[in-house]
């Protein structure tokens, strides 16, 4: 993960891009716990995301690039957890 976000950071061609963003199942606490640990915040919870597994509702999480992005997306991130 490291070296994702390093070269998405790094690299020319997405100097443009302001964050990332995943989707991570809601019971998959592991996963949450992985990206979480990377600097991802969840955002949103997307009711009926998943068709074949259960639970099929999954969280959006999202990555800022940079400080800038990070504190400009504090406060819906903030009501997103509410």
């Amino acid at each position: 993960m490291e070296h994702v976000l390093e070269e998405v950071q790094t690299d020319k061609q997405f100097t443009h891009l302001k964050s990332v963003y995943l989707n991570v199942q809601t019971d998959n606490a592991a996963a949450l716990q992985f990206y979480e640990k990377f600097g991802f915040e969840n955002v949103k919870k997307i009711e009926g995301y998943y068709r074949r597994i259960t639970p099929p509702d999954c969280f959006v999480l999202r990555r800022p690039l940079s400080d800038a992005d990070a504190d400009a997306a504090a406060p819906a991130a903030a009501a997103a957890a509410k």
